[in-house]
């Protein structure tokens, strides 16, 4: 069955889930709360956001499979009235490293990896292949172990294993062995154990 996915321009998750359960569940939304939370989470270096009792927020920590996380699309990248790009090369890596490696349905949008040089789609490669390689997808379990001030951390189980996901400033690394770090950029850290 194709993937349908909406664009309704709303910061409320409750709207956008009452979109989709006025739908019957066959579409999915772009999760503008998530677009919201992760780019003021990543500019003020302030990650309580991101953890709603413990879960992720918007669509993502309620209905991952109907959750289409982006960082830009072709309205957010130069529009005035959500504050422009979501930021520089470094501040989209991190908001990339955090979806890639997390449930829902992540997208990148074509300048991103167009546009911002090979360093980017490096570091984006990387990242898509971890995902591909611990066989993260919409609906894997998420557990969070820091979001504050300074400090994002959580570990999510794939079908081949754990992804250890930090970014902010702070220090964090996955505890016990055989942890190896799989990809690394500006203030953030992503290690895997398992994988194909």
């Amino acid at each position: 069955r194709p993937l349908a996915v909406a664009e309704y321009w709303h910061g409320d998750v409750q709207v956008l889930r009452n979109y989709i359960n006025a739908t019957k569940g066959v579409v999915a939304v772009y999760d503008f709360p998530v677009y919201y939370t992760l780019k003021n989470a990543i500019h003020c270096n302030d990650f309580s956001g991101l953890s709603c009792g413990g879960k992720l927020p918007g669509v993502m920590g309620l209905d991952p499979v109907r959750s289409v996380t982006f960082v830009e699309n072709h309205d957010t990248s130069h529009l005035a009235v959500v504050g422009g790009k979501f930021g520089d090369n470094n501040q989209v890596c991190r908001a990339y490293a955090f979806l890639l490696t997390h449930c829902g349905i992540p997208s990148i949008f074509w300048s991103d990896w167009s546009d911002r040089g090979d360093e980017v789609q490096k570091q984006l490669t990387a990242l898509c292949q971890v995902r591909k390689s611990i066989g993260v997808h919409c609906s894997s379990r998420v557990n969070i172990v820091a979001a504050h001030g300074g400090l994002f951390a959580s570990y999510v189980d794939g079908k081949h294993g754990t992804v250890a996901f930090k970014m902010g400033t702070g220090d964090w690394g996955p505890g016990g062995d055989g942890w190896v770090r799989k990809a690394c950029g500006h203030e953030y850290c992503v290690w895997t154990k398992g994988g194909l």
